[in-house]
């Protein structure tokens, strides 16, 4: 008999059975283009987060580890190309589920469009400046891609 393989997440990652999708949390603080970058070189994208469900999980899985547990994160949201309309970089959805923080998005300064989930606040979203390069960051791929 033939010995069904069940999909694995890539080395790092970290699998959501419920969602199909692994996740890889990456304690380095990079801005983030880098940080997409860093993901898209392991066929992953920065994370999407579509549900409450999906956040307290990641929220979660943040704060298992030390190295995670006081990381700011960069997710895969942007509204860099069109100001106010956040979309999710893996699949240009726009926001669905929407965890933002009092008062955010606000576009501090003018040039706050990409996404961050902030520790402080429980991982509450914050729109803050792309090339700020101290955040951690999320990818994410689903199960079986690779």
């Amino acid at each position: 008999a033939q010995k069904i393989e069940k999909p694995k997440c890539p080395l790092g990652y970290v699998v959501n059975p419920d969602m199909n999708m692994c996740y890889k949390l990456a304690a380095e603080r990079i801005t983030w283009r880098m940080a997409r970058e860093r993901c898209r070189m392991e066929d992953a994208d920065l994370v999407t987060i579509e549900t409450k469900l999906e956040q307290r999980w990641i929220n979660q899985l943040a704060r298992q580890s030390p190295d995670t547990r006081h990381c700011d994160f960069w997710t895969g949201a942007t509204d860099k190309y069109a100001e106010g309309d956040w979309r999710w970089v893996a699949n240009n959805n726009a926001l669905s589920y929407s965890n933002w923080n009092h008062n955010e998005p606000n576009n501090g300064r003018g040039d706050e469009h990409c996404m961050q989930m902030l520790w402080v606040f429980n991982w509450a979203w914050n729109d803050a400046k792309c090339n700020y390069n101290n955040a951690c960051y999320i990818c994410e791929i689903p199960l079986g891609k690779i």
